[in-house]
């Protein structure tokens, strides 16, 4: 079964749009669980970070990540460039799902003095809009490539 590139990027807009749901949706069960308690600015940063990956991969053309390897000095380098900029876009959305999950595990599960929140589900709906984000860009970016490598294989 074959899947259009339309559908996927409705797929992959239907994520974005949950993740980023699922945290507004986690801040105001936060605001109105812990009595008017706010969620701390820094923990929007996660959610931002595995956005601006998803801006980081659509720019660059998957025949430019799959150009030869040679190198010279003198020549065009856009392969190399291009693994490059591929490398920073995914350090930083793994390390947004990672800063998630810390902030998820430090802030909402361990902690147990006088600051302890009373809920769980804000940390895991920042999680999840992480995640979330982080998989709508990948089948943004990796899924119309293999359906337009299908069609010229038929053709």
């Amino acid at each position: 079964m074959r899947i259009g590139v339309s559908a996927l990027s409705g797929i992959a807009g239907v994520l974005f749009a949950i993740g980023w749901w699922l945290w507004l949706d986690g801040v105001a069960y936060s605001v109105h669980i812990n009595n008017n308690v706010k969620i701390n600015p820094a923990y929007w940063i996660p959610g931002f970070t595995c956005s601006f990956f998803v801006l980081m991969l659509l720019p660059v053309s998957s025949n430019a990540v799959n150009a030869s390897l040679s190198f010279s000095f003198d020549g065009d380098s856009r392969a190399q460039r291009a693994r490059i900029w591929f490398l920073l876009a995914f350090i930083i959305g793994i390390g947004s799902i990672i800063a998630a999950l810390a902030l998820l595990i430090t802030e909402y599960l361990q902690r147990k003095d006088e600051r302890a929140v009373k809920s769980t589900w804000p940390g895991v709906a920042m999680f999840l809009q992480s995640l979330l984000v982080f998989l709508s860009g990948l089948v943004y970016r990796f899924g119309g490539d293999q359906v337009h490598m299908q069609y010229r294989e038929v053709l």
